[in-house]
């Protein structure tokens, strides 16, 4: 629920301050909706997400870095663009060659 994402709400105002071209997900859903992958079928067959979701626990984690992320294509895997560690003033780019007009697919 929305308590429950509250840290992750808070987190993704403070990265949008610093990255404000990074706001699809608001201008998709009006707000950051917090997710993950964890996996994903080719056909309609997979097991039904009732069943999924039964199994699920509530979890906490620790963040060091926060990681932009882009893609070429829908079908094609994501990378890695920049690293963003939390509580320091640096941001490390994934590969020497990015530059920062990759963030535009971000």
């Amino acid at each position: 629920g929305e308590a429950e994402d509250a840290p992750l709400q808070q987190l993704y105002r403070l990265l949008l301050q610093a990255f404000p071209h990074c706001d699809d997900s608001i201008a998709r859903f009006q707000r950051f909706v917090p997710h993950l992958s964890l996996g994903q079928w080719k056909t309609l067959e997979g097991p039904p997400i009732a069943q999924l979701e039964a199994s699920w626990e509530k979890s906490s984690f620790l963040v060091s870095h926060v990681y932009l992320i882009a893609r070429s294509g829908f079908h094609d895997p994501f990378r890695v663009v920049y690293a963003v560690p939390l509580g320091k003033e640096e941001v490390s780019s994934a590969s020497s060659s990015s530059s920062t007009s990759s963030l535009d697919q971000v």
